[in-house]
């Protein structure tokens, strides 16, 4: 009895350490194809993108407060805005923060109000609102463009 209990416990030990081998190496050819599949794409230009977008000089535009597209309860958002300018030129400064700035806070006024509480509450609301925010800003600009724009408070009401 004692030998075939001893067969037993070798057996199940055995059975075991092969089914965490197997497990151990079935992970390990699934990382490696993932991982292959991965740098092919890049590689190729497929579906991995890089952007890389280097920013200069930053401008805090200020702070806005704007009433919110509704039919029901009035909601408003109040943000806060620095646009990360794509060269570190003084001209460039100077259009944004002195020979435009009515014009880019109009504008940027215009786009808060035309959205509501519940467009700003998506998941990618905020990073649409940024690049709705620098394409019309850069349609003014003549001495560079907006490469970033930052948020640093948003508050929805």
């Amino acid at each position: 009895m004692s030998e075939e209990k001893s067969i037993n416990i070798k057996l199940i030990a055995i059975i075991g350490v092969s089914v965490v081998l197997l497990s151990v190496g079935i992970a390990f050819g699934v990382a490696q194809v993932m991982l292959s599949n991965i740098n092919t794409d890049a590689g190729k230009g497929g579906n991995a993108q890089v952007t890389t977008t280097e920013v200069g000089a930053q401008v805090d535009i200020g702070e806005f407060l704007a009433n919110l597209s509704s039919d029901g309860d009035p909601r408003f958002i109040k943000v806060k805005i620095v646009l990360g300018l794509s060269a570190d030129e003084e001209k460039l400064k100077k259009e944004v923060s002195e020979e435009k700035t009515s014009k880019i806070k109009d504008t940027i006024l215009s786009i808060l109000r035309s959205k509501t509480a519940d467009e700003l509450s998506q998941a990618d609301a905020a990073e649409n609102l940024k690049v709705q925010i620098s394409d019309a800003v850069n349609e003014y600009l003549t001495k560079g463009r907006v490469a970033e724009v930052y948020f640093t408070s948003f508050l929805i009401q």
